[in-house]
C-alpha cells in the first residue's frame, strides 16, 4: 500500500508540474508568412532570426512549429519539415520560405522551375555549420582520415537526431543510439568517436574535436568558425535560404535582414558560424609571402591576414557561386572600414587535372576574374596564381577537387 500511495504522490506532482502546451494565437492557414526549415533548424536559428525581423515572441506549436503575430509583419508561422518535404511545399507555394541544409535535387530544382538554377535570385547562404567528430579527451587519438577505414561506424545518437540525418547525407556509417549522442557519447567510452554538430556544441566542450581529412593526400584541419567559414573543413556545410520563383515579399525582406550585421550577430550567437569577415594571423608559409610580394611588384612584405572567406566558382561556370557573389559584395566596406591603407591580394589554386605547366596560369586567370570585380567597386586588388600547390583536400574525389578550387582574399601591408 505504501508503494501505491508513493506512485500515486509522483503522478500529482507529475500533474502538478506539467504546462499544458500553449494554445497557437491563429490557424495556420491565416498566416502572412510560412517559413519552414528542415533538421532542428526552426528551433535552433529560424525561430529567433523571424522573432527579431519581425518583433515579437515566437509561441511554440505542434509539431516542432512556432507562431508569432507581428504588428511589423503580420501572422507568422514557422515550420519544421523535412527537405523533401519542405523543397515540395516551396514549389506549390503553401510556403514562401524554406531553409535547408543540403541543396535540392536536380528533380527538386525542376518542381521549382524549369529554367530554375541554384542563383542568388532564389537562394542565399544565411550561415554555415560543421559536422564533428568528437572522442574523450583522454583519447590519444586527434586526426582521422575519412577514407583509412579505422572507425567502420561512429555513434550519432538516435536515428532521427540531425547528427545522424548529417552523417548520412556525408555518406558516413552512423550507428545510432537510443539516448547518447555528440559530446556525452564521446566522454563515456575513450575508444569510441562521436558525432556532433557544431553549432550545438557550445564554448564549453569537454570532448576533444578531431582534425579532418578525406584522404592521406588531404591537409588535416580542425572545425573552427574560420575553417568552417572558408569551407576548408571538409565536414562543413552551407545553411540557404530558398524563396523560389516570385518570392513574397516578406521572404526576400526577411533573408535580407538574416544576411545583415544584425541577422549575423543572431546567427554566431546561436553557435553557427556567420558570414562576416574576418582576419587571421598565424604563421605564413614563405611561398604564400613570396607570391603575396610577387603580386605587389615588391621584394618583401611586412605583414598579411588572410580572410575568412574563399572564392569559388559554380560547378561547371565561369560564375561565382552562391557564397562568394555575397562576400565580393562584402569585400569593399570590410577593407574601408578597417583595412583602408592596405593592399587586397587575390591568390588563386587549381585543382590537379591536366598537364602541370598549366596550373600556375590558370590559378592566375582565375583569381584575376575576381580581382578585376573588386576594382569594379573601387578596391585596389592584385592577384596572383599558386597552381596546385598547398591543396586542402584529396584531389582524388570530385568533391575534393572542388574544395581545392578556390582564390583566397589576403590582406598585405607591403
Amino acid at each position: 500500500m505504501a508503494s501505491v500511495a508513493v506512485q500515486l504522490q509522483d503522478m500529482e506532482q507529475q500533474l502538478a508540474a506539467f504546462t499544458p502546451p500553449a494554445k497557437p494565437p491563429f490557424q495556420l492557414g491565416e498566416a502572412d508568412y510560412r517559413v519552414a526549415a528542415c533538421s532542428d533548424l526552426a528551433t535552433s536559428l529560424v525561430s529567433q532570426l523571424v522573432a527579431k525581423w519581425a518583433g515579437g515572441q515566437p509561441i511554440p506549436g505542434p509539431a516542432g512549429s512556432y507562431f508569432l503575430r507581428s504588428t511589423r509583419q503580420g501572422k507568422i508561422v514557422v515550420e519544421t519539415r523535412s527537405a523533401e518535404d519542405g523543397f515540395a511545399k516551396l514549389a506549390s507555394g503553401e510556403i514562401a520560405t524554406f531553409i535547408s541544409d543540403r541543396a535540392p535535387t536536380s528533380a527538386e530544382l525542376q518542381r521549382l522551375g524549369a529554367n530554375l538554377t541554384e542563383s542568388r535570385s532564389v537562394a542565399e547562404v544565411i550561415a554555415l555549420d560543421a559536422l564533428t567528430l568528437l572522442v574523450h579527451p583522454d583519447a590519444p587519438m586527434d586526426t582521422f582520415t575519412l577514407t583509412d577505414g579505422t572507425a567502420k561506424s561512429f555513434s550519432a545518437g538516435p536515428q532521427d537526431s540531425p547528427a545522424h540525418r548529417r552523417a548520412i547525407l556525408a555518406g558516413l556509417n552512423a550507428s545510432t543510439s537510443a539516448n547518447l549522442g555528440g559530446e556525452q557519447a564521446a566522454l563515456t567510452d575513450k575508444n569510441l568517436i562521436a558525432l556532433g554538430l557544431y553549432h550545438s556544441e557550445g564554448t564549453n566542450l569537454r570532448a576533444k574535436r578531431l582534425a579532418v581529412r578525406s584522404s592521406s593526400k588531404a591537409m588535416a584541419l580542425k572545425p573552427s568558425p574560420f575553417t568552417i567559414a572558408t569551407e576548408d573543413y571538409s565536414l562543413g556545410f552551407r545553411i540557404v535560404a530558398w524563396t523560389g520563383r516570385n518570392p513574397k515579399p516578406q521572404a526576400l525582406a526577411f533573408v535580407k535582414f538574416a544576411t545583415s550585421n544584425e541577422g549575423q550577430k543572431i546567427v554566431s550567437d546561436q553557435g553557427f558560424v556567420d558570414l562576416r569577415l574576418r582576419p587571421m594571423q598565424g604563421d605564413i608559409p614563405p611561398e604564400i609571402m613570396a607570391a603575396l610580394a610577387a603580386a605587389l611588384g615588391v621584394d618583401r612584405i611586412q605583414s598579411a591576414m588572410r580572410l575568412s572567406t574563399n572564392l569559388r566558382f559554380a560547378t561547371d561556370s565561369s560564375e561565382l557561386d552562391l557564397k562568394a557573389q555575397a562576400d565580393i559584395e562584402r569585400l569593399p566596406r570590410f577593407v574601408a572600414e578597417n583595412h583602408p591603407t592596405e593592399k587586397v591580394v587575390i591568390l588563386g589554386f587549381t585543382d590537379s587535372t591536366g598537364p602541370d605547366a598549366r596550373h600556375k596560369p590558370l590559378s592566375k586567370e582565375r583569381a584575376e576574374v575576381v580581382a578585376a570585380e573588386l576594382r569594379r567597386s573601387k578596391v585596389d586588388t592584385r592577384s596572383g596564381g599558386m597552381g596546385r600547390a598547398f591543396p586542402v583536400d584529396s584531389n582524388d574525389t570530385e568533391s575534393g577537387k572542388a574544395r581545392n578550387r578556390r582564390s583566397e582574399v589576403w590582406i598585405v601591408k607591403p
